[in-house]
């Protein structure tokens, strides 16, 4: 490999490490199912906030946004809150633009 091969394919994986990086912290914390009440319980990832809904037992399965082992049973009413937060920093976004 020559010298400007490696100068180019090290730009290139820095470039996609970054891209990797911001997408990663863009996606959304709330869960396809997170607002429907009739698809189960509430579940929230202790690490990353990550919002969702199940009848399965979560607590021993990974999160599906960063992939820890930290999901924990919340109550309907934290659910809300969450839920009622995430769409103030949505439309703080908005606005903002």
């Amino acid at each position: 490999m020559k010298r400007r091969e490696f100068i180019r394919t090290s730009a290139a994986g820095a470039l996609g490490v970054a891209v990797l990086a911001a997408a990663g912290c863009s996606t959304s914390r709330v869960g396809p199912t997170a607002k429907d009440k009739a698809k189960g319980q509430p579940w929230r990832c202790q690490k990353c906030g990550y919002l969702m809904r199940s009848d399965e037992d979560l607590s021993n399965t990974r999160c599906p946004r960063c992939w820890s082992k930290s999901i924990r049973r919340i109550t309907d009413k934290q659910m809300d809150e969450y839920l009622a937060k995430e769409q103030q920093t949505v439309d703080e976004t908005i606005t903002a633009e």
